[in-house]
């Protein structure tokens, strides 16, 4: 996650609205809010941050996207790793297919893009271990 977004120009290239935004902790589900999704390219430093009001994402090599692939053709669920944590978007009503084969294009340029209907076992390995490791302190 971006800590200072402010002090970085971008340029917003995609722009999604009444997109739902999760989190997946200690095996916990939980709604954080809804809003407008822009997806900013950060020319100083070649990368693409994702934006939903305070909520910061930047687009690394180091870690896969996931998305179900039975996605329906006007709602996309994408799901993101961060520090012990999982984030989940889910763009919904959406009018142009083609932004939607644009975002993918931009995350395929960066990391990988998984269709899968869950996590993969090892990310739900990892994210075990973390609970068990957090609960341990």
């Amino acid at each position: 996650m971006l800590q200072q977004q402010e002090t970085l120009q971008g340029l917003e290239v995609l722009h999604f609205e009444q997109v739902e935004l999760s989190k997946l902790q200690n095996g916990i589900d939980s709604f954080i809010d809804t809003g407008n999704l822009a997806v900013i390219y950060l020319p100083s430093q070649d990368c693409f941050l994702l934006q939903l009001k305070d909520w910061n994402y930047i687009l690394d090599k180091e870690f896969s996207v996931f998305s179900p692939p039975n996605n329906l053709q006007n709602s996309r669920s994408y799901t993101f790793p961060c520090d012990h944590t999982f984030f989940t978007l889910k763009l919904n009503k959406i009018e142009d297919i083609a932004s939607i084969q644009n975002l993918e294009t931009i995350i395929n340029s960066v990391t990988t893009l998984s269709y899968q209907d869950s996590l993969p076992t090892g990310c739900r390995a990892v994210f075990a271990l973390t609970q068990k490791g957090e609960e341990a302190l």
